[in-house]
């Protein structure tokens, strides 16, 4: 912090500013404050579209609710992989269950699986670009876990 050819900004600019100092910024300009708003409103109404977006609710066995079948999937996988007396990988599980069910992917990940299970049942190739999407928008062991999606590169 002390030395003088430290990136830092040449302004003190660097805040949110509040609607007011917006408007009187901005006075001088004709319509600059109504333009100001404008991408604000389409960025709101794009993520309330967004927040609306629901993944096709998958069909799962009888007496299970999905989130219930996805975790069956994912404790049926781990034995080769993960050991589940281990508290560290059972904990683990439970939270990325928890983040995935508190994100409503649980359908998506169902849905994935189903065309990687499907997939390897009619000789259709598959590998890691079906998992990956996966990984990145979750976690390893839930992801590598459930038996049918494991690629032969995993």
């Amino acid at each position: 912090m002390n030395d003088p050819k430290r990136l830092k900004p040449e302004t003190d600019e660097l805040y949110l500013k509040s609607p007011q100092e917006m408007w009187n910024r901005f006075a001088e300009l004709p319509d600059g404050p109504e333009e100001l708003i404008a991408p604000s409103r389409i960025c709101a109404n794009s993520i309330s579209r967004l927040r609306a977006f629901s993944y096709h609710d998958f069909d799962v066995p009888a007496g299970y609710t999905n989130h219930e079948y996805l975790e069956h999937l994912v404790r049926a996988g781990p034995p080769e992989r993960y050991d589940l007396s281990d508290s560290d990988v059972e904990n683990r599980i439970a939270y990325e269950l928890r983040v995935i069910g508190n994100m409503k992917l649980t359908n998506y990940f169902l849905v994935v699986w189903d065309f990687v299970r499907f997939a390897k049942e009619n000789d259709i190739p598959v590998g890691q670009a079906a998992v990956l999407p996966q990984r990145e928008a979750s976690s390893p062991i839930v992801s590598r876990s459930r038996r049918s999606i494991r690629s032969s590169t995993d």
